[in-house]
């Protein structure tokens, strides 16, 4: 496996939630739980898309309600990680 590949492999990985794959990444750090590390990854990563979903859809959001929305924004992240 390429280097490209590998990348891409770690990040569909961690897109999907999956933090095991991207944990050694991080085991040079000092004091460091890798687990931990990827989790704030995923977090910034789902949150940013959730953004910018909301961006784009404002009137939609307004119509179903910010949980509603935020639901099913959620669960759109989910099934399309990419």
């Amino acid at each position: 496996m390429n280097y490209a590949t590998t990348l891409r492999t770690m990040h569909e990985a961690l897109l999907r939630g999956d933090a095991s794959l991207g944990a050694p990444l991080f085991c040079g750090m000092a004091e460091c739980d890798a687990s931990q590390q990827m989790e704030i990854y995923i977090a910034n990563i789902r949150t940013a898309r959730l953004q910018v979903l909301r961006m784009h859809f404002p009137y939609t959001r307004s119509l179903e309600g910010e949980g509603v929305f935020a639901a099913r924004a959620r669960a759109y992240i989910a099934a399309y990680p990419s």
